[in-house]
């Protein structure tokens, strides 16, 4: 099931069947429609070439049904870095549906797959666990996070995004039993609070209250012109986007549905759809700002504390602190360090903290750049407007996104869409003023 690059042929010449299979046989086969004859003999359906290559895969790697184990230190024929090169291993090479089907072969457990997928190709082994419908115990999975989760970040051994981002997806496909995500970094996944689950937001370093210079940046698409703004409060940001885990969290509350969390927005904002880029690390997007607002509402009062949408402004002087600087980590771009157009065009969001040397180190704040648009909770037009209601006044967005360049992701760049806009490349994070003692 592959093509002539990587070694297999998807047809074979009669003459090479004929020193196989005899002609009664071969009767057979195209009588049973398993073959089609002609001078070139091809399986009728590929899911059946398929399948024998998974058959031969399992003698080549395990030396048959009854052979080694991977998980009792045995040692396999066939490595998985022979197939996916480290190089560039998160590349198709059309041997993946017959590992999926390999997989298959072991429903009872199915470790010893993974393991031999695990190092090479991390991706293929989350796919295996999801759509194999071999069983996968629960240890193997944390022995899979304890292998993948420090790849999300280690540049030397993975220093292409492309790499970091099929590691970010593997990690994001599989939950544990109890629906825990497998990226479970602090501010990620959810908490259990009385049998409901709770979003654990990780705060970013605190920025004190005072008179901060915003905008002033020629570069940056409808950057304010350079101006004083006073933020009579410390506050922090949330150090990542709201991930799918988290949100989907709100969507599956018991009260959900509750007026409080509704009040003064449209009825049909309470339709959710499904996100574009499923993976629970990753950003929510497709998200309008008025189910953002009800997100806060929701989650202000499971916390016993009030979270908000950011104001365009708490935003800038974060992204830009401690010293006004244009892009969260200095003044100078750097394609390596935002999920952007000039990176390597990812097409699609990526999971939360995939790009450490993008950080704003000073306050260990994540993805302010590129990966989603974050929505602000004031007013595109009237930015000092805060005020929470149904019509249709532009809100504000920051942050640029993996479909945007460099220029819109710049930390003094603003943009705008109607809050009711549910895009897939629009996020939010959250901003926390007033906080209890115990908080």
């Amino acid at each position: 099931a592959a093509n002539r690059e990587t070694g297999a042929l998807t047809a074979l010449p009669l003459t090479a069947v004929a020193a196989v299979l005899d002609e009664w046989q071969r009767y057979q086969a195209a009588s049973a429609n398993l073959l089609a004859l002609g001078e070139e003999v091809r399986f009728t359906h590929q899911l059946l070439q398929e399948y024998f290559v998974a058959r031969a895969m399992r003698e080549r790697i395990f030396h048959g049904s009854a052979g080694i184990s991977l998980a009792a230190g045995g040692t396999p024929a066939l490595l998985a870095r022979d197939i996916w090169k480290p190089q560039n291993w998160w590349k198709p090479t059309n041997w993946e549906e017959a590992t999926i089907l390999l997989t298959g072969l072991y429903s009872d457990d199915c470790t010893d797959v993974l393991l031999w997928l695990a190092e090479a190709q991390p991706e293929l082994a989350a796919r295996c666990i999801v759509e194999s419908g071999a069983r996968t115990p629960e240890a193997t999975k944390l022995r899979l996070r304890e292998m993948w989760l420090p790849r999300l970040t280690d540049l030397k051994r993975d220093p292409d995004a492309r790499a970091r981002a099929a590691v970010g997806r593997a990690l994001g496909r599989i939950a544990l039993g109890d629906g825990t995500p497998l990226d479970n970094r602090p501010g990620v996944g959810f908490v259990l609070r009385n049998r409901l689950k709770i979003p654990d937001i990780a705060w970013g370093e605190e920025v004190p209250a005072g008179k901060y210079t915003i905008g002033g940046d020629k570069k940056a698409y409808q950057s304010f012109d350079k101006r004083q703004v006073t933020l009579p409060y410390p506050y922090r940001l949330s150090r990542y986007p709201i991930t799918n885990a988290q949100f989907a969290c709100f969507v599956a509350a018991p009260d959900f549905g509750d007026g409080r969390w509704w009040r003064d927005l449209p009825d049909e904002e309470r339709q959710i759809g499904n996100p574009y880029f499923p993976y629970a690390n990753s950003p929510r997007e497709t998200v309008s700002w008025y189910q953002a607002v009800a997100f806060c509402r929701w989650l202000s009062d499971k916390l016993g504390y009030t979270v908000e949408l950011p104001h365009e402004y708490e935003w800038e002087v974060a992204a830009r602190w401690p010293d006004n600087r244009f892009y969260p980590w200095g003044n100078e771009f750097g394609f390596a360090k935002a999920n952007t157009y000039e990176g390597d065009r990812l097409g699609e969001t990526t999971a939360v903290g995939l790009y450490p040397h993008g950080a704003n180190s000073k306050l260990n704040l994540y993805d302010l750049s590129g990966n989603v648009w974050e929505w602000c909770r004031n007013k595109y037009k009237t930015p000092d407007d805060e005020g929470i209601d149904d019509s249709d006044a532009w809100r504000v967005l920051r942050g640029g996104s993996f479909h945007f360049n460099a220029l819109l992701a710049r930390a003094a760049c603003r943009y705008g869409d109607v809050p009711g806009n549910r895009a897939n490349q629009t996020g939010f994070r959250l901003v926390v003023v007033r906080r209890s003692p115990s908080h």
